[in-house]
């Protein structure tokens, strides 16, 4: 697969994400929206606007499943193409007296976000040029798609780069494991208890079979350890 059509095939799967009424249908063992939500995390109040969606493998590998028209080859070649790299969405800006939002510029950012891992290390955005020229061309391209999508927000979306593992080759923060992630924007942490309930298969309450959330062990209700639904 071309450099060109690689990256306009990560497009299209992007903004089937960004518009769920143009979206294909998602496999059924996992529910997309739910998805987004665990992945993105929000800051509002004080003021403050500020939007963080990590985008761990597992991620893209489901964001792929949706596109009918990859093969399996194609499918493990674009994750081959972001393996080295965990992607991290940033809107950081201030809402005035009136409403209107000033949002801070891509080297303003950069300069303040942190990857904080499950091991409590500090990792900082990688370079422009350490990063894979694919990868680069995919976010370059995309970037003026989502500024159409998404108006002033959209325009002051950045994407960061951080390595996928650390230097004990143990990744960042594992979605499926227990554990915990943060990312920063200076004083501002947006954190994550893992793993993700949406990759997770659902369990079941014993007491009254309510389906919960597959990343909880107990119900928060009944008290009682939850067993795998169905």
């Amino acid at each position: 697969m071309t450099s060109s059509k690689r990256a306009l095939s990560f497009i299209w799967l992007i903004l089937g994400l960004l518009a769920p009424a143009i979206a294909p249908a998602a496999p059924p063992a996992v529910d997309t929206q739910a998805l987004i939500q665990d992945t993105q995390r929000a800051a509002s109040g004080n003021d403050q606007m500020s939007l963080v969606w990590w985008m761990p493998e597992d991620f893209w590998r489901i964001s792929f499943a949706q596109e009918k028209s990859l093969t399996a080859e194609g499918t493990e070649e674009m994750l081959e193409t972001l393996r080295p790299y965990t992607l991290v969405a940033v809107v950081d800006g201030k809402m005035g007296p009136m409403g209107a939002v000033t949002f801070r510029s891509e080297a303003d950012v950069r300069k303040d976000v942190v990857f904080v891992d499950t091991s409590g290390k500090e990792h900082r955005p990688l370079a422009d040029d350490a990063i894979n020229k694919d990868v680069k061309l995919f976010l370059g391209i995309m970037k003026p798609m989502l500024n159409d999508i998404l108006g002033p927000m959209g325009e002051s979306m950045y994407f960061f780069a951080f390595p996928a593992r650390g230097e004990s080759g143990k990744p960042l923060a594992d979605p499926l494991s227990e554990g915990s992630l943060s990312i920063k924007i200076g004083e501002q942490s947006f954190d994550w208890k893992l793993p993700l309930g949406s990759l997770m298969p659902p369990r079941m309450c014993p007491k009254d079979k309510e389906i919960l959330n597959g990343a909880w062990s107990y119900c928060p209700w009944h008290g009682e350890k939850l067993v795998p639904a169905g």
